[in-house]
């Protein structure tokens, strides 16, 4: 096999997998009545998504989803709960904003453009960043938005591949059904893969700096 028709198959393998991971995230998430089961089925989503991305190819994808499913399925929905929640107040203020008078709107836009941001890079980093350390519930918020700041330029990276696909999908629909939420996951598994291994090498230096 040329390194063309490896490039191929890869391509077409990474396909198909993205595909019945899509499959099965929407399924789930239909099991928990849209509602309940988005969160988890995210979960479990970025759990098969990050072991991919770490070299480990050779596990069963569905029982791996389901495990995760099922055990993240109470803890997951406390995220999405205080996730959409937060969303919620957000819109609130913006419709707030938008209607109230001039001299309010100047002062309540700041506060709520940098609570907007504090939302963005939480709500990007906070699946993997679930996925991917072992920390106490109300850890996971903070440690997602920290890591976020902590690497702005990922983090734009992150947002402007989301932007991309957003606008991919808006163009192309029928794509959405197939690779909707694993395309999206990707992405943010990719940089927020980068910026743990960033934020560990940092760690490492000023260890032995330390010494």
């Amino acid at each position: 096999m040329n390194r063309r028709e490896d490039w191929l198959y890869s391509a077409c393998d990474w396909i198909v997998k993205l595909a019945y991971l899509n499959l099965l995230w929407i399924c789930f998430s239909c099991i928990g009545m849209i509602v309940a089961g988005v969160a988890p089925a995210s979960v479990a989503l970025f759990t098969v998504v990050r072991k991919w991305m770490m070299g480990k190819m050779d596990f069963p994808v569905f029982r791996t989803f389901f495990a995760t499913y099922k055990k993240e399925f109470l803890p997951s929905n406390m995220i999405g709960l205080l996730l959409g929640g937060t969303a919620y107040i957000l819109y609130i203020d913006f419709w707030f904003i938008v209607n109230a008078e001039e001299w309010m709107q100047t002062i309540f836009s700041l506060f709520f453009f940098i609570a907007l941001i504090f939302y963005v890079i939480t709500a990007v980093y906070i699946f993997p960043v679930y996925v991917h350390y072992q920390l106490r519930f109300r850890q996971y918020m903070k440690c997602a938005f920290f890591i976020g700041i902590a690497n702005p330029f990922i983090t734009l990276a992150m947002l402007t591949g989301i932007i991309l696909l957003t606008i991919f999908f808006l163009y192309v629909p029928s794509f959405l059904p197939f690779f909707g939420a694993s395309a999206f996951s990707l992405v943010l598994m990719s940089g927020a893969l980068w910026s743990f291994q960033k934020n560990s090498r940092k760690s490492e230096s000023n260890s032995s700096f330390a010494k």
